[in-house]
């Protein structure tokens, strides 16, 4: 039960995300939750153990299996469980989207048609595009910060001492909690950031 706990705040962490991301773009917190919600659901999670209809990208680091079309479009399934930027990346859009709609959606109806035409475009989008891309770049980054580690973990440590303050002047030190959390997340540790 304890193990509980603390699993389920890591793995459902795209809902948590996505309201405080929704938020922060100033758009609706149940967008945020939903998009999130979405990308941890069950089923769609266990379309993955089935056999793939083919390989996309094979040979290369990108390889991913499809499992499922949407309207004729492959869609790379991937396990969002745990995962920190693609919620982000869909709330910020999602954001943009519902802002979009609200712009020609008449007053009578924008209660209603907002939120579903916005859901109806962003969940989609998130599978088939943003997803799969947030991921891939995620596990670049998390992967090429990493390997400086193992290359040289003094020179890591100076270049992240070196620039650290730089780093909170523009606040792209939260840049590095995601790969902090994707580390956690896939690996167990993080070598980074291990000291905080």
């Amino acid at each position: 039960i304890i193990q509980a706990i603390g699993d389920s705040l890591f793995y459902f962490s795209p809902i948590f995300l996505g309201y405080n991301a929704s938020k922060k773009f100033k758009t609706s917190t149940y967008l945020g939750m939903l998009i999130g919600a979405a990308l941890v659901y069950p089923s769609i999670l266990g379309l993955m153990n089935g056999t793939p209809l083919y390989t996309l990208f094979q040979g290369t680091m990108f390889e991913s299996p499809v499992h499922i079309t949407f309207l004729g479009i492959p869609v790379i399934l991937m396990n969002y469980t745990s995962s920190v930027i693609p919620i982000i990346v869909a709330t910020y859009f999602g954001g943009k989207i519902e802002k979009g709609f609200k712009k020609i959606i008449p007053d009578v109806v924008k209660t209603f048609l907002v939120p579903l035409f916005t859901l109806l475009v962003i969940v989609p989008l998130t599978f088939i595009v943003i997803g799969p891309i947030t991921t891939w770049l995620s596990k670049m980054v998390g992967t090429g910060s990493l390997s400086l580690y193992n290359f040289s973990p003094a020179i890591a440590g100076l270049l992240l001492g070196a620039f650290w303050q730089v780093f909170v002047i523009f606040g792209l030190h939260w840049g590095l909690i995601p790969v902090t959390l994707l580390n956690m997340a896939t690996m167990g540790y993080d070598s980074v950031l291990a000291g905080m």
